[in-house]
């Protein structure tokens, strides 16, 4: 039993592991997007993409070993052979829709916004076009604040749901201990547990630091987008007020030489 448990939380952990990579893979990326000022912020499809496509190449890999299995030891190639098939379009259909996820990006809204007005300066905007834009950035507004003053301490990670990989890692070397003490497991595996909480650590560091960093960095982004969106608006504001006095003027003059004429 306890080989079983220690099996059954060392494959836990594993997965964990996975999206481990993914989250500290997404921070990073989203890093670099922050830094480019781009448009759209890729992270979220690599937070899932990473682990997903890991846990579908070892399916991949374990189905096809067995596929071997069949064909060489039973002596069914044809099983086999359907079964190594099946695997590899299975393989291309996941790589097909992995990629097309991955590449996948989710659209700021302040650069949305921005694009918007931006496009309205050379065109003629009604009133109700323009108190729209007015409700999204006020809404913007709303929804924009200064990111929490996050600790990028060690032990600060750890209390985070980045923290759970290091707890089940820690929870699979008391049960690898548990099983080389009663001899269902060699002691070589006490290497293998006390690495998993320590990788585990050190994964949560790294990306809590990196989301802290894009964090501060996509604020300061869309900070300038803010003061921007906000002059433009102000600009229109103008041009709308003075489109709409030169129209009360000429409507002005209108009557008063038609009073005239019938004077």
């Amino acid at each position: 039993m306890p080989p079983l448990i220690a099996f059954v939380l060392a494959a836990a952990w594993f997965v964990a592991l996975l999206f481990q990579l993914g989250d500290l893979t997404a921070q990073r990326l989203d890093l670099v997007d922050a830094r480019e000022a781009v448009p759209a912020r890729r992270g979220p499809a690599i937070f899932w993409g990473v682990p997903l496509g890991s846990l579908l190449l070892v399916g991949i890999l374990f189905g096809l070993d067995r596929g071997v299995r069949v064909a060489i030891e039973e002596g069914d190639v044809v099983r086999g052979s359907l079964l190594a098939l099946a695997l590899a379009s299975l393989a291309a259909g996941g790589a097909s829709v992995g990629a097309v996820f991955v590449r996948r990006r989710m659209p700021s809204e302040f650069a949305v916004l921005l694009a918007e007005v931006r496009a309205r300066r050379g065109s003629r905007i009604t009133a109700a076009e323009l108190a729209e834009l007015h409700s999204r950035y006020a809404r913007l507004e709303t929804w924009h604040a200064p990111p929490r003053d996050r600790s990028p301490r060690p032990l600060a990670a750890l209390a985070t749901r980045r923290g759970i990989p290091t707890y089940l890692g820690l929870a699979a070397l008391v049960a690898i201990v548990v099983a080389v003490t009663t001899g269902g497991l060699e002691p070589a595996y006490l290497l293998v547990g006390v690495l998993m909480p320590v990788v585990s650590s050190v994964l949560a560091v790294l990306a809590r630091r990196a989301s802290i960093e894009a964090a501060r960095t996509w604020h300061r982004v869309h900070e300038t987008q803010r003061v921007e969106i906000a002059r433009i608006i102000a600009e229109l504001d103008r041009r709308a007020a003075k489109g709409v006095a030169g129209l009360s003027d000429r409507v002005s003059r209108a009557l008063q030489i038609l009073r005239e004429q019938q004077g």
